[in-house]
């Protein structure tokens, strides 16, 4: 009896510390798709970038992404990952910046089937899912 009593306490206390492991928020397959460009705009709500029609943004599964910005004439792409606190990491080719990766740091504030909203220093980047594949 002992005996099993002993198994239940190591299996409980090995779920808990894996449950503790897993990285919080980690939306990854939840932000993978295709996102159209809603508004970019700070935290009065100020447009910071102007949004075209055909402004999008594309995380892909093996870990890269696109994006454009026809009216700011942008346009860029790089790798991404989702740290150890859910944050969207965005490690940006070096294309414009004399060559140089980049990195920047964004908090997913809101991911649903619909919906994908980050903030970056007081900045809030919205975006509504593209049902179109490229």
């Amino acid at each position: 009896m002992n005996i099993f009593k002993n198994i239940a306490i190591a299996a409980l206390v090995s779920i808990t510390f894996l449950s503790a492991c897993k990285p919080k928020n980690a939306p990854t397959e939840e932000i993978t798709g295709r996102w159209s460009f809603v508004t970019v705009h700070d935290e009065a709500g100020n447009e910071v970038r102007s949004v075209a029609p055909g402004d999008y943004m594309h995380v892909r599964k093996d870990n890269t992404f696109t994006y454009e910005l026809a009216n700011e004439n942008i346009a860029s792409s790089g790798n991404w990952r989702i740290d150890e606190q859910g944050d969207l990491i965005y490690i940006y080719d070096g294309n414009g910046n004399n060559g140089e990766r980049t990195e920047r740091k964004y908090h997913i504030e809101e991911v649903t089937d619909s919906t994908l909203i980050f903030t970056e220093e007081g900045v809030s980047y919205e975006f509504a899912r593209d049902n179109e594949e490229e």
